[in-house]
């Protein structure tokens, strides 16, 4: 930071520039250092404030997830049940078609046999 001082320093020493030019010189060396300090410091804190806010944001995101990470396997656990419990009234359901059918199928007998009764009795 200082080489620029001392090299102007030698060049008013050997003549090349005068006191005056040297003195403007340094004093605008000096302002463009201060400009490009605090630059540079500014940068730092909002490079600080752009990370905090990352760390944040990533935070919020990261609970976000699990959250919804758990509703999804709530969800899910809830579909298996209901899936299990279609099956088992679809099985049912089938168990109980088959009993109707062979309860039709006897009472037709049933009413046949009646029937038959009915008609031998009523030629006595």
């Amino acid at each position: 930071m200082l080489q620029p001082i001392v090299v102007a320093i030698n060049r008013s020493i050997e003549g090349e520039i005068s006191t005056k030019q040297l003195i403007e010189d340094i004093f605008t060396y000096v302002k463009e250092a201060e400009k490009d300090d605090k630059e540079t410091r500014e940068q730092t804190e909002a490079q600080a404030k752009t990370s905090a806010l990352h760390q944040v944001i990533r935070k919020d995101l990261f609970e976000m997830h699990e959250s919804l990470a758990a509703r999804i396997n709530s969800i899910m656990d809830t579909t298996n049940v209901i899936l299990e419990t279609t099956e088992k009234t679809l099985k049912a359901a089938e168990d109980l078609k088959g009993g109707t059918k062979d309860l039709i199928s006897k009472v037709g007998n049933v009413t046949s046999v009646a029937d038959k009764i009915a008609s031998t009795t009523q030629s006595y």
